[in-house]
């Protein structure tokens, strides 16, 4: 349904978080993707899971004066199924959803890009800096359009 699909992009556009997070352990590293979206609404974390069957944290309240807050998680397996199909919806968040989609690829094609590493780092760098709230430069995803070809 395109109506929820729109309202899912809407929610993730105001309340949404990109994360692409290189991680390691017992000697081995992994690219962990995953888009959060953080709210005090517990209602609207209900829907979240009722129409996309995504988990959600506890509810914690963070700082005494405010209202507990829980995050709602689209992990990398939804992020693949959903994310081409809120792409179209997404208005402020369009370009970090590029990114990840452009990631996502290098990622499962990465045998044919040794320079893979590298550009996920720079992937990374430009969603943490279009994460930060107030004013940042903008990067256009399509900055990162070198790995289509193999380095040589």
């Amino acid at each position: 349904d395109y109506t929820t699909l729109a309202y899912l992009a809407g929610i993730i556009d105001g309340e949404g978080t990109f994360l692409l997070l290189y991680k390691s352990k017992l000697k081995q590293n992994w690219w962990d993707f995953s888009i959060r979206i953080s709210n005090t609404n517990l209602q609207l974390h209900k829907w979240l899971r009722d129409n996309f069957n995504l988990s959600t944290s506890t509810p914690r309240q963070i700082k005494p004066n405010h209202k507990p807050c829980a995050v709602t998680y689209i992990s990398a397996k939804n992020i693949d199924i959903l994310l081409p199909q809120l792409l179209p919806y997404l208005v402020i968040k369009k370009n970090q959803g590029d990114l990840f989609i452009k990631a996502r690829k290098l990622l499962k094609e990465k045998t044919k890009h040794p320079g893979y590493y590298k550009l996920m780092v720079q992937i990374r760098e430009e969603l943490t800096s279009q994460n930060r709230r107030g004013d940042t430069k903008f990067i256009n995803s399509n900055s990162f359009d070198g790995f289509d070809t193999p380095e040589g």
